[in-house]
């Protein structure tokens, strides 16, 4: 007990200091009840490019996917202009028994992976790699074929 209490407060103390150009990584944020996810192309997207899902084995298996990716703190000018700059994107949105996502993780054509907190984990954050493949394996959980 003594040990995880000493890495959690290492862990705080670090994701505290985070600047800019820290590397960090996407984890789950608890249980979800249902899992929205759009294809966006050229800045628009259509009920038939939508698809919820809300089977909670489902939902846990595609955001684990996204777990440990490394990643950098970003401003929001830099979410919204490498979005702005894709002519598609994904978007998963993940909900706990509200109508505010409690995050939401926009995926680029090309792999890159862009989450956002809410009030509760605020900030953004970008992969400091691509993972087409990754993206690829959430898509074929989830059963988009869109």
């Amino acid at each position: 007990m003594k040990i995880y209490v000493t890495a959690l407060f290492i862990t705080l103390l670090l994701v505290s200091g985070c600047s800019s150009d820290s590397i960090g990584s996407f984890e789950k944020k608890g249980d979800m009840d249902r899992l929205v996810v759009q294809k966006v192309v050229d800045g628009e997207t259509s009920s038939s490019r939508t698809k919820t899902v809300t089977d909670a084995d489902t939902i846990a298996e595609v955001l684990k996917k996204g777990e440990g990716l490394g990643a950098k703190t970003v401003a929001r000018e830099e979410f919204d202009k490498e979005k702005e700059a894709s002519s598609s994107y994904y978007t998963f949105r993940s909900y706990q028994g509200s109508d505010s996502p409690v995050y939401s993780i926009v995926v680029l054509e090309d792999g890159t992976f862009l989450v956002e907190g809410n009030e509760n984990s605020p900030g953004l954050m970008k992969t400091t790699d691509t993972y087409e493949i990754i993206l690829d394996d959430m898509k074929q959980l989830a059963g988009i074929n869109f």
